[in-house]
């Protein structure tokens, strides 16, 4: 049992890895993140469709407020995190991580496309000049 970080690319299906897709079907629950980056209606629709009753939309105070409690089920089912982008861009996802090392619960992540290395490969600048 582990807890999953998993990015789901620049929010909608076509943006989201067949890592991804692969790690959500594994879990038995998945909370997603509603807060950090936009979702395409077509996205949460087809995670519902898929997921049967598993999926959660979580808010900043559902995921911030219940840490300790979404570690802790991890120890005993595999849950899913499902954030826009990349997972570890935003602080509370971090959290999630130093809790469950803490805690000594398996973690695993799966990285998505974000939108900062997005915006910069837009411009047609590289990476290594920023």
């Amino acid at each position: 049992m582990a807890l999953y970080l998993i990015g789901l690319g620049l929010g909608s299906l076509d943006y989201t890895s067949l890592k991804a897709i692969r790690e959500i079907m594994k879990c038995h629950i998945a909370y997603l993140d509603t807060y950090t980056g936009l979702i395409s209606e077509e996205l949460v629709d087809w995670l519902r469709k898929k997921l049967d009753g598993r999926l959660k939309l979580a808010c900043r105070r559902d995921l911030e407020d219940n840490l300790e409690k979404i570690v802790e089920e991890a120890r005993n089912i595999d849950v899913a995190i499902l954030v826009p982008g990349d997972p570890l861009i935003a602080t509370t996802h971090m959290s999630l991580l130093v809790e469950a090392s803490r805690r000594r619960t398996p973690y695993k992540i799966v990285h998505g496309i974000s939108i900062y290395s997005a915006a910069v490969s837009i411009t047609g600048l590289h990476v290594y000049k920023f």
